[in-house]
């Protein structure tokens, strides 16, 4: 690799994106990330229509595959709302049972708006960015240091079984997730509001419903004992969610004990599911203070987080590999210069911004839902 690489701390959907963006131009790439696999425990899993246009644009294979592995819409494409998931709902929205929707949609993209686990998308992002030969993809590895230097970056990582080495880049990108160590090591800080704490756990049930082929999508779910969400995943595999005040509630210290105790009681089967992960993560309205500092750009989650009523936060994040791409391909190439990249956050931070809101507006509009229940988000 050459100093005109660009060296992406994470291999997540953002850093990959734009990994694969800069090979198809020509510019190569190194992408360090701190796990040896990719997760099983779903995260994201609404894909839109044009972040399948942006892998598109990486590679007409690559978006192909991803289309692959979408549910079908007719066997998922409900949202209800419901007490026990074997009675009649409290009520059902169908989108996808619109003709007249469907096809004004088919208008706007060749793609459509996608059901992927995040579980199953990265081992395609993955693989397209092993098979690459302008990516050096760098698994069990972190970034210890970053330093500018007049012409660029030298960034210190350090593989889990080997000793530090330093890779030097013209342009280090922070796609390192919501928690991101290379943003926090830079002192940028995340400006917003914390809405809620979320413990999941990731399950198989090939008996949950029956003969029903047609599973929800998303099951809102009120019980004496429990709130939360279900997602239906493929292969009858499901994320079951539900929030906590603190770390010292069971959900958190023993959730092996707690999923055990609560999901023969939420699900109403005793047995014939399998637990496969568990996990929590931290609901938050939250924007980073600036995208760019020197040769340092932030991307992702790294740089914004949203609520997950909208589905806006892994599109965002290959919204933002998209614009990226281009304009470190113009400087690279000597088509422009290096202030082409003040327009990155001029440009995405309106967007994110209306992201931001919509998924806040989206997420307090189920109140108008479930009030009449005594059950509300603002509670």
């Amino acid at each position: 690799m050459t100093d005109d690489q660009i060296v992406i701390a994470g291999g997540g959907p953002t850093g990959c994106t734009l990994a694969l963006l800069l090979a198809a131009r020509g510019i190569p790439a190194t992408v360090v990330e701190r796990c040896e696999e990719p997760a099983v425990h779903p995260a994201a899993h609404v894909i839109n229509a044009r972040s399948l246009e942006i892998w598109h644009q990486a590679s007409p294979a690559l978006a192909e595959a991803i289309c692959a592995l979408a549910a079908p819409t007719e066997a998922v494409g409900s949202i209800r709302w419901c007490c026990r998931l074997q009675d009649a709902p409290l009520g059902e929205i169908d989108v996808a049972a619109d003709p007249e929707l469907q096809a004004r949609l088919r208008s706007y993209s060749p793609f459509l708006i996608s059901h992927i686990g995040q579980h199953l998308l990265m081992p395609a992002l993955w693989t397209a960015l092993d098979r690459h030969p302008l990516v050096d993809f760098r698994r069990g590895t972190s970034v210890e240091r970053v330093r500018e230097t007049p012409s660029g970056v030298v960034a210190d990582i350090h593989p889990r079984f080997g000793p530090i080495e330093q890779v030097r880049a013209r342009y280090m990108v922070a796609a390192d997730g919501a928690n991101s160590v290379v943003r926090e090591r830079a002192g940028i800080a995340m400006q917003g509001d914390v809405l809620a704490h979320i413990a999941s756990v990731f399950f198989h049930a090939p008996r949950l419903f029956g003969a029903d082929s047609r599973r929800p999508l998303l099951a809102w779910i009120y019980q004496p004992r429990f709130c939360g969400a279900l997602i239906s995943h493929a292969a009858d595999r499901y994320v079951l969610m539900t929030p906590y005040l603190h770390r010292g509630q069971v959900v958190v210290r023993d959730p092996g004990a707690f999923w055990k105790q609560m999901l023969p009681v939420v699900l109403g089967m005793s047995d014939g599911f399998a637990v496969r992960s568990t996990g929590t993560w931290t609901m938050t309205s939250q924007i980073a203070g600036q995208f760019r500092r020197g040769r340092l750009l932030l991307a992702g989650d790294a740089a914004h987080r949203f609520p997950p009523a909208g589905g806006f936060g892994l599109n965002a994040g290959a919204q933002d590999a998209q614009n990226l791409a281009w304009k470190i391909t113009a400087i690279v190439n000597g088509h422009a210069d290096d202030a082409l990249l003040d327009t990155y956050d001029l440009e995405r931070r309106p967007v994110v911004e209306r992201f931001a809101a919509q998924s806040v507006t989206n997420f307090f509009r189920l109140d108008e839902v479930t009030a009449p229940l005594g059950i509300t988000n603002r509670a």
